[in-house]
């Protein structure tokens, strides 16, 4: 694993109850177990890890016990400073129903509480302020902001579709229901509360809906029995532009008739209405919150090989079999993604702006744009190798990426890449 700049990296040896783990190439103390390394913003090295029995916890040198079950999760500030650990607590009753204390949540290292179920934590753009949802043992939801409780949502007064249970310890709260701090540091959050299932920003309502459908990832949708004519929203796909105060999401007005949309702060995006969402990858928003991209079927039924299509900005991009890993160049001015031609080899090409570039792969990874989105880099497989290229020109494969592409200002373009023992990195140059 390498850290988000390539500069710092770590490496397990050996199987699970004789592991050892390095740390630019020197090793850390020993435990009996430890989970994939992680790295923060700034390169600070995390992991949890088994000792006595035990699941710990280690932030950058710094051992935290803990009472979890087993591997939790953490979730940085954008700048690194700040960090937040959360995961199951072993179960002290003998109920199956969740109890309180289930979900125990650190941040900077500190225990800041024990919750039913909680929402992934998210801090401020300036890394001052944290905040999740977390739900009691009656199901209650609340809105927690640096560890207090800032507003609790009544329970449905409506019949509404109910929270889902992905995992058996949990968090689960995440799987419909989660909270963003947007640029000008006001938040907003889709949440469970007296009319069902609200998207609230700047504590306003914007739209309510009854059934929260979830995308499980690929094409696979569930839905709610009794709630096929009710509003809908597809609560994994809420997401927020990155420098503006910015929402958007998939949702379905009630009515037998009606189709999905994407809205942005609750309003159509576009003229275009889909049979289902695109569970595959959410809308994206650009960096300045006006424009908008997305992938959709728009044939009446699934299975045709050519039947997706890209949006942007209501234009619209296709058709396609699959498309994967669509995003707007930091100046908003660009956008590039993959997408299949539905054959059988290698059937997958890259697009910038619409246009496709010649190579074809087997298997893609999203491309990378640079900032001003005139270059673009990815890594893709083909023949049982990644290959790497820059601007449509492969420069070279490799058994494995590890890192990268990465492309600077000056658009030099590097990956890591593994050859069997060998680490090694490559920097292609662009003219």
């Amino acid at each position: 694993m390498f850290s988000p700049d390539g500069k710092q990296y770590a490496f397990l040896v050996g199987s699970s109850g004789s592991q050892r783990l390095f740390y630019n190439s020197v090793e850390i103390q020993e435990f009996s177990s430890y989970s994939r390394p992680i790295f923060s913003p700034t390169g600070k090295l995390f992991f949890w890890g088994l000792k006595d029995g035990k699941v710990i916890l280690s932030a950058d040198g710094r051992i935290i016990p803990t009472s979890l079950a087993g591997e939790g999760a953490i979730v940085f500030s954008k700048d690194g400073s700040r960090w937040s650990a959360f995961g199951a607590e072993l179960e002290k009753h003998k109920s199956k129903a969740i109890a309180p204390g289930e979900i125990v949540m650190f941040v900077d290292g500190v225990e800041i509480g024990k919750y039913a179920d909680i929402s992934y934590p998210v801090f401020s753009r300036d890394g001052k302020h944290y905040a999740f949802l977390a739900l009691d043992a009656e199901e209650q939801m609340s809105l927690v902001v640096d560890g207090k409780v800032s507003t609790k949502f009544d329970k449905p007064k409506v019949e509404c579709s109910f929270i889902m249970r992905a995992a058996v310890r949990g968090p689960n709260v995440h799987v419909q229901s989660s909270v963003h701090y947007l640029s000008d540091g006001d938040i907003v959050a889709l949440v469970r509360d007296t009319n069902g299932w609200t998207v609230y920003k700047k504590g306003k309502v914007l739209n309510s809906y009854l059934q929260n459908v979830w995308g499980g990832g690929g094409y696979t949708i569930m839905k709610f029995k009794g709630f096929d004519d009710e509003a809908s929203i597809h609560g994994r796909s809420l997401v927020i532009a990155k420098n503006a105060p910015v929402a958007a999401w998939w949702e379905r007005p009630s009515g037998k008739s009606a189709s999905w949309r994407v809205v942005v702060d609750g309003k159509p995006a576009d003229s275009i209405n889909s049979p289902n969402f695109w569970s595959a990858q959410p809308p994206v928003l650009s960096s300045d919150g006006k424009r908008i991209a997305y992938a959709t079927h728009l044939a009446l039924t699934e299975g045709s090989k050519t039947d997706v299509y890209v949006i942007v900005d209501g234009f619209k991009y296709g058709p396609y079999a699959h498309v994967w890993g669509i995003h707007f160049s930091d100046d908003a001015k660009h956008f590039a993604y993959a997408a299949s031609d539905g054959s059988t080899d290698d059937s997958w090409s890259y697009y910038v702006d619409g246009k496709p570039y010649a190579s074809k792969y087997s298997s893609v990874y999203p491309p990378v744009l640079s900032v001003d989105g005139k270059h673009v880099a990815w890594k893709a497989r083909r023949d049982k190798k990644q290959v790497l290229a820059v601007d449509g020109e492969e420069v070279g494969t490799a058994e494995e990426v590890l890192w990268g592409p990465d492309i600077q200002e000056s658009g030099a373009t590097s990956w890591v890449i593994r050859e069997g023992t060998k680490v090694l990195k490559i920097i292609a140059t662009i003219k």
